[in-house]
């Protein structure tokens, strides 16, 4: 007889890293199917069903109140005796990744879950999670975002004083969906669009 304990994790395709797109307008949302879900499962060993075998997401809190683009449908279970007699000891993990309401940025979004099994030892293993959004063009505002939301009263119309023969930048921001700045450009490989602007003088 021998101690159940935690020897390893895999994730379907052998990867937990997931790119994920926002679509550009709210016809194409559905929140339903941005979520996507990772088959992580948890790897076992040991024969004792004499000492109970209970495993937890010990920093689950932490990580949900952090992180809201990660769900964890289940965050702690007890093996069943059975299943350990039958020798079934690998332990699904579900995890739900979203994207809505997320900044597109150069470098992912990452959390680390810490699995913990109690049993006659004690053991931990870690579960990277890497997370990359790419969000699509919805509209556009004159002006500089930054880390702040997009604002639609910015959308249409900027007034500007122009001197002929002189060159003057007009700064713009791609918004998605979520009114949060895009950070990459277009035309891209999978976004032929390109932006445009019209000039009027202003009567006086």
């Amino acid at each position: 007889i021998t101690p159940v304990r935690l020897i390893d994790t895999i994730v379907t395709l052998r990867s937990v890293v997931v790119t994920m797109s926002k679509p550009a307008s709210t016809e194409q949302l559905v929140y339903e199917s941005l979520e996507h879900a990772l088959n992580v499962t948890v790897l076992t060993e040991g024969t004792d069903v004499t000492h109970p075998a209970r495993w937890t997401v010990i920093n689950a809190s932490t990580v949900l109140e952090r992180s809201s683009w990660l769900r964890l449908p289940i965050v702690t279970n007890a093996m069943d005796p059975e299943d350990i007699i039958a020798g079934n000891l690998d332990i699904p993990l579900p995890v739900h990744i979203s994207p809505i309401g997320l900044r597109e940025q150069p470098t992912p979004y990452k959390e680390t879950l810490f699995i913990y099994m109690s049993s006659a030892v004690e053991s931990v293993v870690p579960v990277e999670i890497s997370f990359t959004v790419q969000a699509s063009t919805s509209f556009a505002v004159w002006g500089r975002v930054g880390q702040q939301s997009c604002m639609l009263s910015n959308q249409t119309v900027v007034n500007v004083t122009c001197t002929t023969g002189i060159t003057r930048p007009l700064a713009f921001t791609a918004c998605d969906i979520d009114h949060l700045a895009v950070s990459h450009q277009l035309p891209s490989q999978s976004d032929g669009r390109r932006f445009s602007a019209l000039l009027f003088a202003s009567h006086r």
